[in-house]
């Protein structure tokens, strides 16, 4: 990697304000206290919605949900969902080989099982991701499909798109 790609990715992780980890005199973020990851929304969004699929960008974007899991917002992590996982054939470029797919399916199963109860229509929208995610080859996206959390919830052919 070299040392502009360095600097992009160092911008990217400090865009989604991922960079620090555990600097426990910060206010928040950096101390790991997320209870304000709405007021980065308005920041990222547009980024994600533009180069959500870029590795890098999907990386860290996972990386942040990660660590405000207890706090992020369902229905914001489905719309988030949609600007990184595309619903067409294949890969995006630059993610096979890496662990993007298994952390989206891992994030889907924590964000269900935390949402209890599942609204309907957001267990809709994350069936059609595992599923998306499960023609990818993961199988633990067809697992959790097959959860508990999923069991009553029906999507159409259509709405697959």
């Amino acid at each position: 990697m070299s040392t502009s790609d360095t600097d992009l990715v160092e911008m990217v992780r400090t865009l989604f304000f991922v960079s620090v980890d555990g600097a426990m005199g910060a206010k928040r973020f950096a101390n790991r206290d997320w209870r304000d990851v709405e007021v980065i929304f308005p920041l990222i969004e547009p980024f994600l919605e533009t180069h959500g699929r870029i590795p890098t960008v999907t990386t860290v974007f996972l990386t942040l949900c990660e660590r405000a899991i207890d706090v992020y917002p369902v229905e914001r992590f489905v719309q988030h969902l949609h600007m990184v996982l595309p619903r067409s054939e294949g890969l995006p470029a630059g993610w096979r080989a890496t662990t993007i797919v298994a952390r989206l399916s891992g994030l889907i199963q924590q964000f269900s099982q935390k949402t209890q109860p599942l609204p309907v229509l957001i267990a809709r929208e994350l069936l059609i991701a595992l599923d998306v995610l499960v023609d990818r080859g993961d199988r633990r996206a067809a697992a959790i499909q097959t959860s508990e959390v999923f069991k009553d919830i029906r999507i159409d052919v259509a709405a697959r798109g």
